[in-house]
């Protein structure tokens, strides 16, 4: 097939909405033939198992009353396959020597179906080897991961909308399937972007840890495909096998299993920090804790330290064990 044939083709329906390997996979079980003028390319009222296209040429069109009309290669009506019916509603002739593409209409539908589904199949492994490659999921039993997976109700989102506003109440938890987000906290007047993620990302999990409202916006950047899971079934899923609690025996105990003691970090705002009931511990603020991060050592075990109401020591713990350190939460008296 020369390229000039190929290149009237591409612009045919449904050819000119196919990707390059469905178009050359169906391509290759077309077949263009040169067909002489009064030849018969099919015949009204039968069964058909092939779908025509007429690429140059015209074609008379005879329905049961022996009306005829033509149909010329560029008109609109040349643009989808003849008479796509089965069986035939008219009798189709060649007006003049014309080009006619024939396809199986099976084969057709098979060859795309079979690579929609490869494409499908490999999105999937996409995001989730993305999701299941952090550190976090070495905490998450494995009867917790299929059941994860089962759990997952997929949502789809156009470009520019808003999944989740910032003051909102929290309601669920967020992986990316295909395309990407922005974060943006609204602060002081302004807008400032925290973060854009894309396929295997995770979101939405701060307000859901912490039991707080949501801290910053979340909006498309493309036509997205999300996870996602609810509020019960973050906590029972992810949170329960992810925190741990200790007490100062606990504390006590790490030091002299390691040699070392853990570094205990105080997560409240600046202005509560001098109430840390623990003497040494050094202060990061949640909202600082994800700037900070990348200069703390993943060689040292780290206490969370943070009030009751939001749960901010449990959200630091997450997000700590999250990127692959060893976090625990201390235990409230």
């Amino acid at each position: 097939m020369d390229s000039t044939t190929l290149s009237i083709i591409k612009v045919l329906a449904p050819f000119n909405s196919m990707t390059e390997q469905q178009f050359d996979a169906v391509m290759a079980e077309g077949k263009v033939t040169q067909k002489a003028r009064g030849t018969l390319i099919f015949k009204r009222s039968t069964a058909d198992d092939y779908l025509y296209w007429l690429i140059e040429g015209s074609v008379n069109l005879l329905d049961a009353n022996f009306n005829t009309s033509v149909c010329r290669a560029g008109d609109q009506q040349a643009n989808t396959a003849i008479d796509d019916c089965s069986p035939h509603r008219v009798s189709a002739v060649c007006n003049e020597d014309s080009l006619i593409l024939a396809i199986n209409k099976a084969g057709l539908i098979t060859i795309v179906e079979n690579i929609e589904e490869s494409d499908s199949n490999d999105e999937t492994e996409d995001w989730m080897s993305a999701l299941l490659s952090t550190p976090l999921f070495e905490f998450i039993p494995p009867k917790n991961i299929q059941s994860l997976f089962k759990h997952f109700e997929q949502v789809h989102h156009q470009k520019g909308d808003i999944v989740i506003r910032q003051n909102d109440p929290g309601d669920y938890f967020y992986a990316i399937r295909s395309g990407r987000v922005k974060i943006v906290l609204e602060k002081d007047g302004a807008n400032i972007l925290m973060a854009e993620l894309g396929i295997g990302d995770t979101f939405g999990q701060d307000a859901l840890a912490s039991e707080d409202l949501r801290n910053a916006t979340v909006t498309t950047l493309s036509a997205c495909t999300l996870m996602r899971l609810t509020e019960p079934e973050f906590e029972e899923l992810l949170m329960e096998p992810v925190i741990e609690y200790v007490d100062q025996t606990d504390i006590e105990e790490m030091s002299k299993l390691t040699g070392a003691k853990p570094v205990i970090i105080d997560l409240r705002p600046l202005e509560n920090s001098n109430k840390s009931k623990y003497p040494g511990s050094i202060n990061i603020p949640l909202l600082l804790l994800r700037k900070n991060i990348t200069q703390l050592s993943k060689d040292k075990v780290f206490i969370m330290v943070g009030q009751r109401k939001p749960k901010i020591a449990e959200l630091g713990a997450y997000l700590m064990n999250e990127r692959g350190f060893t976090a625990y939460v201390l235990a409230s008296d």
